[in-house]
């Protein structure tokens, strides 16, 4: 139960609601997701319905997966040398985009590594 406070009257309760429903956002940059549960309660003291946020939440990583950035930082981290191919193959990006995406993430200071020979050796 929420606590309302009529907008007619004044009156503080507390109740359950008697309807509600749900609004979605469009993503945001990140694409994370608002999802705002609104609902409509009845005052006790004068009657009238008052409508309402019950919930708001955002949605995150654990619904949209990783980015690219991240499974490239995975694979990058999980590997002492992995060929720009293979990489390429497990994300469905060029090697050129790979190998400026590293290129980023070393000035970053992300990963420590270095690229060779269109191969990727980890600093230990």
């Amino acid at each position: 139960m929420k606590k309302i406070t009529c907008s007619y009257c004044g009156t503080e309760f507390q109740a359950e609601p008697e309807k509600t429903w749900t609004l979605t956002s469009l993503p945001d940059k990140n694409g994370n997701i608002t999802v705002t549960i609104m609902a409509i309660w009845k005052c006790p003291q004068c009657g009238r319905k008052i409508r309402g946020v019950y919930a708001k939440y955002k949605t995150g990583a654990e619904t949209r997966g990783k980015t690219p950035r991240e499974r490239l930082i995975e694979i990058l981290n999980a590997h002492d040398k992995i060929s720009l191919d293979d990489i390429s193959k497990q994300l469905g990006f060029r090697k050129d985009a790979i190998r400026k995406a590293i290129q980023n993430l070393l000035k970053q200071g992300l990963i420590k590594g270095k690229l060779e020979n269109d191969t990727w050796i980890k600093e230990p």
